[in-house]
């Protein structure tokens, strides 16, 4: 059952890098009160980043829970083997030929062989009654169960501190850095080595031009000129050339 253990983990990644070009994505600046990035400045707040941080949560935990299910069917596959091996018709005549082995064993003073083929005598002659007799999953077999899915669940823990993991983007994006895109993908494709991380981390807060917010009276100095404008009382020219003054200050 590898197949379900792959497919979570194609799709995972598919988002994930679906989530890079979104956060590449530059909006178009049509409102005064956001970046390039469309970012709203009075707050800070990226909702873009919100929406991907919780999509890509809820994404790595069914990816967990998939690599976790496909673990389970693998050993569920090898339990069905086991069960039907030793139900096998001749399973008694079998047993016998482990017992002599396990007293040939005794005789030579091997007692941990004694106990090793001991045991495998007795699940022929007392098999378990279904496959999930055969079930390995306490603790002395949890690395033979999960060695397998241990990276795809790594994976999948990418998915639930992605907000953490992309704060580097979310930084060069709320302050517009001319190298957002770069950040973005050596964010993501390379901060698991946490030096990237933290290179990236300096980086986005070393250059490029903070996204100051937009100052209060800005907004109604733009408000007073449109009532102006649309009462007549100042012409379009005018109205453009004040426009051009705030923007300037801003």
């Amino acid at each position: 059952m590898n197949i379900i253990r792959w497919i979570s983990v194609v799709i995972f990644g598919i988002a994930f890098l679906i989530s890079l070009f979104l956060l590449c994505k530059k909006e178009s600046n049509n409102d005064e009160n956001k970046n390039c990035y469309g970012v709203v400045k009075s707050t800070g707040t990226d909702t873009l980043y919100k929406k991907l941080s919780i999509a890509m949560i809820i994404i790595g935990i069914v990816t967990a829970l998939g690599c976790i299910v496909g673990s389970y069917l693998d050993s569920y596959d090898l339990a069905k083997f086991c069960y039907e091996r030793y139900n096998a018709e001749d399973r008694l005549d079998i047993a016998q030929s482990y017992l002599d082995r396990a007293q040939y064993l005794l005789n030579q003073g091997n007692i941990v062989g004694f106990h090793d083929v001991s045991s495998i005598a007795e699940q022929y002659i007392s098999p378990g009654d279904s496959p999930m007799a055969y079930m390995h999953w306490g603790i002395d077999d949890v690395s033979v169960n999960f060695e397998s899915v241990i990276p795809f669940c790594g994976i999948a823990l990418l998915g639930i501190l992605f907000p953490l993991y992309m704060f580097p983007s979310k930084t060069a994006r709320r302050k517009a850095h001319e190298q957002t895109k770069v950040i973005v993908w050596l964010n993501g494709l390379l901060s698991c080595t946490v030096i990237c991380w933290i290179a990236m981390i300096i980086w986005a807060n070393s250059s490029g031009k903070e996204n100051e917010p937009v100052r209060a009276d800005a907004a109604d100095r733009f408000r007073q000129l449109e009532e102006l404008k649309l009462k007549g009382i100042i012409t379009a020219k005018e109205y453009e050339e004040q426009k051009s003054k705030i923007l300037q200050e801003l």
